[in-house]
């Protein structure tokens, strides 16, 4: 098993250690504070999905269809490409995005959003379509990332040089 794993039964140290930042809800947008004594009503980060607040979940799972489909890909695509979001919007597809919120969290808050969204479309079966070819795809990149957690954590497989579908 990778160690970076997804599911919330294969949690990794990593992925269990705790930010000293925490996530707020400030009316409908989220917000990043140090903690400082006396606060609980902040949410610790890098917790289980499950434990994630509710505002991020919400913001992770706003474009999620009935599809079956899901299409992951490049913010900036090359040229040529798609962006992941436009070719899911043509399609029908569920795809990942928190808006203007992104800008306003931490990396951990970022990765806990993300993790949420993959288990989902995993937990689902979703087939996965990418927006850029497989030969494109950046070490190091966040659709790397995606693509090793589908494969490692959720069993998922490559199908052609543009999709993955679960075992």
């Amino acid at each position: 098993m990778w160690r970076g794993g997804l599911r919330l039964t294969r949690r990794s140290r990593r992925a269990r250690r705790r930010s000293r930042h925490k996530i707020v809800a400030r009316g409908s947008r989220l917000a990043v504070e140090e903690p400082s004594s006396g606060e609980s009503d902040l949410v610790p980060l890098n917790q289980p999905t499950e434990r994630i607040p509710s505002e991020l979940r919400s913001l992770s799972e706003a474009h999620l269809t009935d599809s079956g489909v899901t299409v992951l890909g490049s913010y900036r695509p090359p040229p040529g490409y798609l962006s992941y979001i436009d070719k899911a919007q043509q399609r029908g597809a569920s795809y990942f995005d928190i808006g203007d919120a992104w800008n306003n969290l931490a990396p951990a808050q970022r990765e806990a959003a993300n993790i949420h969204f993959l288990d989902v479309i995993g937990d689902r079966g979703d087939k996965v379509l990418l927006s850029i070819p497989k030969s494109e795809i950046i070490p190091g990149t966040a659709l790397h990332f995606e693509i090793r957690c589908l494969q490692e954590s959720l069993d998922y497989r490559w199908t052609n040089q543009w999709s993955l579908r679960p075992k």
